[in-house]
């Protein structure tokens, strides 16, 4: 997380908008951090505001459209995984395979909030089952979140650790075909001196097409989503040649 600037001067009952940008983050996982803030005539820190991102695993970019991780968990613990499902999926399921190698169970959580459990996979007393799944016919377009649960009671079996293999995969997905997109905006654009290799802030400002007033909403931008702000987003970027190319999509 890198701030725009590292101090500013903010007026009695006044306000400052200030710009936040995040790493190139590769990996798929979970990401958070603390935003402090410290007014400096004052003891301690006086805001604290926590960013939290999901890097989700994108299936339909994943071979086959299927995705495996294995790994183990200490009893009573749990691991997330997120996944995102593109619009027009006929099926999506989630695997885990425990085998005799500890006891665990699947929470999946989809994009709108319902929460499905399986039951366990693994050793046990009753029911005793070597993997357990969770399907779901058309999915939910959207990031889903997946919890790996180890069971708090492998001690009673003489084990540490669940030993398990995640594994994801959805069915029947088709490319959609390239729609232009509907006339929401006007779209003009400003930026400071291009210096190749070298950081330019680039201003983009939204327009209603009916209107021609400042328009609100949320963009993606080179992939990442930006929420306009009085008809504005503002955005890094490192030019490669003298022509700054963006991907804009609405």
């Amino acid at each position: 997380i890198k701030p725009a600037q590292y101090t500013i001067q903010l007026p009695s009952h006044g306000y400052r908008n200030l710009e936040i940008s995040y790493d190139q983050i590769d990996e798929p996982g979970l990401y958070s951090d603390l935003i402090l803030l410290d007014d400096i005539e004052t003891p301690g820190y006086d805001i604290s505001v926590i960013q939290t991102l999901v890097v989700p695993v994108q299936l339909q970019k994943e071979t086959g459209h299927k995705y495996a991780v294995d790994a183990d968990l200490p009893a009573g613990q749990m691991a997330r995984y997120y996944f995102y499902i593109p619009e027009g999926a006929e099926k999506l399921s989630f695997n885990l395979d425990v085998g005799e190698k500890g006891r665990g169970r699947l929470h999946v959580i989809a994009p709108g909030g319902n929460t499905e459990t399986s039951s366990y996979a693994g050793v046990g007393e009753i029911q005793v089952q070597p993997a357990v799944s969770l399907e779901f016919t058309r999915p939910e377009a959207g990031t889903w979140e997946v919890v790996v649960y180890s069971s708090a009671s492998l001690s009673d079996y003489k084990l540490k650790t669940t030993d398990y293999k995640l594994t994801a995969f959805m069915e029947g997905f088709k490319a959609p075909t390239s729609m232009p997109p509907e006339n929401k905006y006007l779209v003009t654009a400003i930026t400071e001196k291009i210096t190749i290799g070298e950081e330019s802030i680039v201003t983009l400002h939204f327009w209603d097409p009916d209107t021609k007033e400042p328009a609100g909403g949320v963009v993606a931008i080179e992939g990442r989503l930006y929420e306009i702000h009085n008809g504005m987003v503002q955005i890094p970027v490192i030019p490669a040649t003298e022509q700054i190319n963006l991907n804009i999509a609405w």
